[in-house]
């Protein structure tokens, strides 16, 4: 990672999601050894953690993990299916006019 010239901050970041969710369930498991239903068990871990906490786990982490080692010719083929789970946007609350009024207002006076 720091070879890629990451910001500290990322390298923190992923070295924290390794640590919480990878590490616990997958062990010092070889990396070709990753099966479908260890990604299961995976996702199974973090269950009552948001969507997009379990997809960056298993995006920016195992998944990137695996395409790296294919590049690297480390491993031969993907030894496992990485799907994420859906997850759905939050519908985009409006505020009604009055509402808005009273925001921009008390803006306004705190700027003052």
């Amino acid at each position: 990672m720091k070879a890629n010239r990451l910001k500290a901050s990322g390298i923190a970041h992923k070295e924290t999601y390794l640590r919480l969710y990878l590490i616990p369930v997958l062990g010092k498991k070889r990396l070709d050894a990753i099966s479908n239903a260890d990604v299961q068990r995976l996702k199974s871990s973090m269950e009552g953690k948001s969507g997009k906490t379990v997809n960056n786990a298993l995006t920016v982490l195992l998944g990137k993990m695996l395409r790296v080692a294919l590049e690297w010719n480390v491993l031969d083929a993907m030894p496992c299916t990485v799907r994420l789970l859906k997850t759905q946007h939050p519908e985009m609350e409006f505020y009604e006019e009055d509402e808005y009024v009273r925001l921009v207002e008390g803006a306004t006076h705190a700027l003052q």
